[in-house]
């Protein structure tokens, strides 16, 4: 049983990601990486879902999949950790590219996707959080 939520959860996880990405290059978005995950700590990892650059701006995307609002919306599940995690990523990210973006703004945007029986539903938060 928990396997089945688990692959389910990541399929519907794939799906938004897949989602977010075509909405972001309709958008002029140049995508730089998908899934980046690094290593934080001992035995922690953090994930970023999707690397962006956009008008010169470097952007960090967290991508949160909802059927339904029910529990509210999709980006209330981004708690302190989650937004910690993704900055630390992202801090490994730059010192991995050193010299590449220096110059580069950095943003924190978060996406909703909310897939519909007749279309998707797209929520796109930029700057949704800081370091």
């Amino acid at each position: 049983m928990r396997g089945e939520m688990k692959n389910e959860n990541k399929k519907t996880g794939g799906f938004g990601e897949n989602a977010a990405e075509k909405f972001l290059l309709q958008k002029n978005y140049k995508i730089i990486a998908k899934n980046y995950r690094t290593q934080i700590g001992y035995r922690r990892y953090a994930e970023i879902d999707i690397i962006a650059e956009f008008e010169g701006e470097l952007v960090f995307v967290e991508v949160k999949t909802r059927s339904a609002t029910a529990f509210g919306a999709a980006s209330l599940a981004v708690g302190s950790q989650k937004k910690a995690n993704i900055i630390a990523a992202a801090k490994r990210f730059l010192y991995e590219n050193e010299g590449r973006y220096d110059s580069c703004p950095v943003a924190f945007d978060i996406i909703e996707i909310y897939p519909c029986p007749d279309k998707i539903k797209v929520n796109h938060i930029r700057n949704a959080f800081m370091t």
